[in-house]
């Protein structure tokens, strides 16, 4: 039982952070529903990924980001 607690001790927890002008747009990472900006989300690996905003009455945003360590 130690050992597992020393072991999860060590773990990062990376987060995605996305807000909007527009309050409640639907967020996508990866065409992965988040939910409603500002929305929060983990990820595991840096590099890259699609994000999209989507809202009714708004163009929907579509931008490639790199995520560096």
């Amino acid at each position: 039982a130690l050992l597992g607690g020393l072991a999860a001790a060590g773990c990062v927890q990376r987060r995605f952070v996305i807000e909007s002008n527009v309050p409640n747009a639907q967020v996508y990472i990866d065409n992965r529903p988040v939910g409603a900006a500002p929305a929060h989300s983990s990820f595991e690996y840096y590099g890259d990924y699609t994000v999209t905003l989507v809202h009714p009455g708004y163009e929907t945003l579509v931008q490639r980001v790199h995520v560096r360590a």
